[in-house]
């Protein structure tokens, strides 16, 4: 406006009329919209408002096409969503390290088998106490050392009773893993002899739902089997150990003799029971291998004045492994069937990529005549293929979305299958499945993208426009035919793989192990929590098991120690 207003002052001033002055002032500025553009590109980021616009427009295409919008987004819902349920799942068992530990990397578990062992067998992780003792003093290749025992125990009497979660632990185990506790302390090193004082510390959640987070619990006690415990700390939230399972109740080692077995703190010879799993922390400047090699020697010289030596312990070995041990020696097969779960939903990922493609495909096709019009406009190849990547964004975005309710869903059962105990712990989205998320989602907005792009780039409008219908790849079908066959392909290797897993499932559950399961059911009971002596206790256990058999619908009953497959005791 200033440069006009002079410029008509300066024709006033040459004897020009104010009407004249001012149109010719317009005239000779030039047209006033193709300088608000120059300027407006000259003072923003000009690419930014193409991409607003390319935006607004994608936003108002898939609204007027609503059934492909729909069966995209559907599609890159499911496949992004099995991704990140089993990416989760796959990052619990393989990468994420347990919460709270300090340097996790360092964190080693110790494993026993055998120098002539075959290459299918799996290293042991038992051992017992004198074992801990000898690797805890003699393996200098380790800061500290520490082990620890997972079991179930009953809390609290009468009524009020239940089986809680507990993992029995050195106080060495918790300074060894560098975990701070949430309220007061963990266990001092003299609590962890079988005459120690009767310490507990609570998990995080039971502090919560047992003792409404009650501050002042330090000093209370809790019932453990008929026995007072008093609480002298709290962990912190989320804190599990070494372990995937949720713990409620922390407890020293010295309490085994007390709950189970009065022997299990015994060193050497006949009486040393086997049921410690040990752990233990890196040096730096020292190699796994060499943590292993000194630990093997620790062992041997540890167990060689046993009379037994030569027959079981002469060609033990130490094998270390990482604190997960979905990553080490001895991996159950439930990590394999979680990696080859998560390879299917890779697979699975990849079709939908294709049948988006496809479909934006068609699309285009139904678009030809509004592509050629944009075109005859003054749009360029380049921006109609930008206008293709927008529009594919925002399907991988609103499936992204989606897939998060679909992840939701189908975690909690996957989880249950997997990582059972580790649920409670592990169900809530963090920072790396949401990375995981938008990583693969962009990958999948590539993937799905990049052949309509290609093919716009490359379409022959001209006869679109001329005679009103669409010829889309009529002439190059190899980009079609390629995606077709991509998804057959692929839709064939997860039929065959589905078909061989539920043959081996239905060969697994027809297979004769022995044992006849059906109709049979167990029941445990904790009878020494109320304190009844054993000749008490044994009367109560055959008088209960006469009045089983007496129920009606009962053929037969037994008392037993254990159950098939599900534990055993080993005597020598």
């Amino acid at each position: 406006r200033l440069h006009i207003e002079l410029r008509a002052e300066a024709n006033r001033r040459v004897g020009m009329s104010p009407e004249n002055a001012q149109s010719a002032a317009r005239r000779k500025f030039g047209n006033r919209g193709i300088m608000q553009m120059k300027s407006r590109e000259a003072w923003s980021v000009a690419w930014l408002d193409t991409v607003v616009q390319d935006l607004r427009h994608a936003r108002r295409a898939l609204v007027r096409a609503p059934a492909f919008t729909a069966a995209a987004v559907i599609t890159l819902a499911l496949g992004i969503g099995a991704n990140m349920t089993m990416f989760g799942i796959v990052d619990t068992l393989l990468f994420k390290p347990p919460a709270h530990i300090r340097d996790p990397g360092r964190i080693v578990r110790i494993y026993f088998g055998s120098s002539d062992a075959k290459a299918g067998d799996r290293p042991g992780s038992v051992a017992g106490y004198g074992t801990y003792s000898a690797l805890r003093d003699r393996v200098r290749g380790l800061e500290s050392v520490g082990a620890y025992y997972a079991t179930e125990v009953s809390v609290g009497t009468g009524m009020d009773a239940r089986s809680i979660s507990a993992v029995l632990a050195t106080p060495s185990f918790f300074t060894m893993l560098g975990v701070q506790p949430f309220l007061g302390r963990f266990f001092a090193p003299d609590e962890e002899r079988a005459d120690g004082v009767k310490a507990a510390v609570l998990g995080y959640d039971t502090w919560r739902a047992r003792y409404s987070a009650d501050s002042g619990i330090i000093g209370r006690s809790i019932d453990v089997r008929g026995e007072p415990y008093t609480i002298v700390g709290v962990a912190p939230r989320g804190f599990t150990g070494v372990d995937l399972r949720a713990v409620d109740l922390w407890l020293p080692i010295g309490a085994a003799t007390r709950l189970f077995d009065p022997g299990a703190l015994n060193i050497g010879g006949g009486g040393e029971s086997y049921w410690l799993w040990i752990v233990g922390r890196r040096r730096s400047d020292v190699s796994e291998g060499q943590v292993a090699a000194e630990a093997t020697a620790a062992f041997l010289d540890w167990h060689r004045p046993d009379p037994m030596f030569e027959q079981f312990f002469s060609k033990s070995r130490v094998v270390v492994g990482p604190i997960l041990v979905g990553r080490g020696p001895a991996a159950n097969s439930d990590v394999r069937v979680a990696v080859w779960l998560g390879a299917v939903s890779l697979i699975v990922l990849l079709i939908a990529c294709a049948n988006v493609a496809s479909l934006m495909l068609a699309r285009g096709l139904a678009r030809s005549r509004e592509m050629a019009i944009r075109l005859s406009l003054g749009a360029s190849r380049g921006r109609l293929a930008r206008q293709i990547l927008v529009e594919a964004m925002l399907l991988a975005a609103m499936g992204a979305v989606c897939a998060l309710v679909v992840a939701r869903w189908s975690s909690s059962t996957l989880v249950a299958l997997f990582i059972p105990d580790a649920s409670s712990v592990n169900g809530a989205f963090n920072w790396r499945l949401c990375m995981f998320a938008a990583l693969i989602a962009l990958g999948t907005w590539l993937l799905a993208s990049m052949a309509p792009a290609v093919a716009a780039m490359r379409q022959d409008f001209d006869s679109s426009l001329k005679v009103g219908v669409a010829s889309i790849g009529s002439h190059r079908p190899t980009l079609r035919r390629a995606l077709v066959s991509g998804q057959v392909a692929l839709t064939l290797l997860l039929l065959i793989g589905s078909g061989l897993f539920i043959t081996s499932l239905r060969n697994v559950l027809a297979h004769d192990v022995g044992v006849d399961t059906a109709h049979v059911l167990y029941a445990s009971v904790d009878l020494a929590s109320p304190g009844m002596a054993t000749p008490d206790i044994n009367a109560r256990y055959a008088a209960m098991l006469a009045q089983v058999r007496r129920l009606p619908g009962v053929r037969s009953a037994s008392v037993s120690d254990g159950q098939p497959f599900a534990s055993a005791w080993g005597l020598s």
